[in-house]
């Protein structure tokens, strides 16, 4: 998984600079000057995969810093909790074409972050607090996804539209295999 499989350009700034406080503070301020629901909703999924992009990044540039590695952890899984506070709160239905929009994209980031935390506990495999962290943030997301069939779609549409964001993935063994595994 690389930085541009998440849409992301280069996130720049990362937990472990001095500077990391600008770029939350600028996060804060969007949040702040976003009104609509269903834009607040997509900011947080933006910014969650931001998130995931630099946790990306920090295995990339310093894997041996699973300090900053956790702390990266934390703030996705603090955002995603954002993400289904979000989605709890909206009160459109998927009729809507910017909630249907928002929900396509929320399956496809949650199976690239779905993949992105299996690679990752593979990598740090001998590190077990990192390990159940990513699992924790499978986790965290996987609740956020639950949220679309129990508010926005049918159990069929919302499995059609997992299929649709799985099959979009280009690894063959992780569409077969894990895919299956959220399916269920």
């Amino acid at each position: 998984i690389t930085i541009q499989y998440l849409g992301i350009s280069d996130p720049c700034i990362l937990p472990t600079s001095r500077f990391y406080f600008l770029k939350n503070w600028s996060r804060w301020i969007n949040r702040v000057l976003t009104f609509n629901s269903v834009k607040k909703a997509e900011l947080e999924l933006d910014i969650a995969n931001e998130q995931a992009a630099e946790i990306v990044k920090m295995k990339e540039v310093a894997p041996e810093r699973s300090d900053a590695i956790v702390k990266a952890a934390t703030n996705y899984q603090a955002n995603v909790d954002r993400l289904k506070n979000q989605l709890e709160a909206l009160r459109d239905t998927s009729q809507n074409p910017n909630v249907d929009k928002l929900m396509e994209k929320l399956a496809d980031r949650s199976v690239k972050h779905q993949q992105l935390f299996d690679e990752l506990k593979k990598k740090f495999e001998d590190k077990p607090e990192l390990k159940q962290r990513f699992g924790e943030m499978q986790d965290k997301m996987n609740e956020a996804i639950i949220k679309i069939p129990e508010k926005f779609d049918s159990q069929e549409e919302f499995k059609e539209r997992m299929k649709r964001a799985i099959e979009a993935r280009p690894d063959n063994l992780f569409r077969e295999l894990r895919g299956m595994e959220m399916m269920e």
